[in-house]
C-alpha cells in the first residue's frame, strides 16, 4: 500500500458520487452531475476567473487557483456531499470537519494545506476557486432548469450567493463581466 492509494479511491468516489442537491430536487441518478464532473467545471471556470484577474493586472497564481478549486470537494469522497440546507445549520462545522477528514485520510501534507487555505479564503486564489465553485454550480442548475427540472431555488440561492461573494471584494468585483458573460452562455 503507497500514501497514494487513499488520494486514488477518494478520485474513484467522487468519479461516481452524484450532487445531493441535485437528486433531492427530482434530477435522475443517470443524468446527475457527479463531485468530480463540478469539479472540473469549476477547475476550468478558476483557470478562466483567473485569466481575467491578469487582463486587469492583478498578481494571481492561476495554477494555485486551479488546484485549489480540483482539491475543494474532495473531503466528500469521506463524508458525501453534505447538502446546503444542512452545511448551513452546521454554522462553519462541515468545513471543520472536511479539513480534518482531508488531514486524516488522505495525510498529504501539501494537499492538508491547501484544503486549510481554501477555507480559511485570505488569499486571492482560494477567493477566485471559491466563486469558480459558486459559478459552475450556477451554470449546471440553468443546465437543469433547461431540462425542465426544478431547481429554481438552488439557482436563486447560488445566484444571490454570487452577487454577494463579488461585493464583499474589490478585485473580485472586477470579474463581474466575465461572470456575466460565462452565465449568459450557458
Amino acid at each position: 500500500m503507497t500514501k497514494f492509494d487513499s488520494i486514488v479511491k477518494a478520485i474513484e468516489a467522487i468519479k461516481s458520487t452524484p450532487r445531493t442537491g441535485w437528486l433531492l430536487k427530482g434530477v435522475p441518478p443517470a443524468i446527475a452531475e457527479t463531485i468530480a464532473s463540478h469539479t472540473y467545471e469549476a477547475a476550468i471556470y478558476s483557470l478562466l476567473l483567473s485569466m481575467g484577474l491578469k487582463k486587469h493586472h492583478v498578481s494571481i497564481d492561476p495554477y494555485k487557483a486551479v488546484t485549489l478549486t480540483l482539491l475543494h470537494d474532495v473531503a466528500e469522497a469521506y463524508i458525501g456531499d453534505i447538502v446546503k440546507l444542512v452545511s448551513d445549520k452546521l454554522k462553519g462545522a462541515k468545513e471543520r470537519l472536511e479539513v480534518e477528514v482531508v488531514r486524516e485520510y488522505l495525510g498529504i501534507e501539501e494537499v492538508n494545506k491547501l484544503i486549510e487555505e481554501y477555507y480559511e479564503r485570505k488569499t486571492l486564489e482560494a477567493k477566485v476557486a471559491k466563486l469558480a465553485d459558486l459559478l459552475a454550480t450556477c451554470i449546471q442548475a440553468k443546465r437543469y432548469m433547461k431540462l425542465g427540472y426544478n431547481v429554481n431555488d438552488i439557482y436563486s440561492r447560488v445566484k444571490e450567493g454570487l452577487k454577494k461573494y463579488m461585493t464583499e471584494d474589490k478585485i473580485i468585483r472586477s470579474l463581474k463581466s466575465l461572470i456575466e458573460e460565462l452565465t449568459e452562455t450557458s
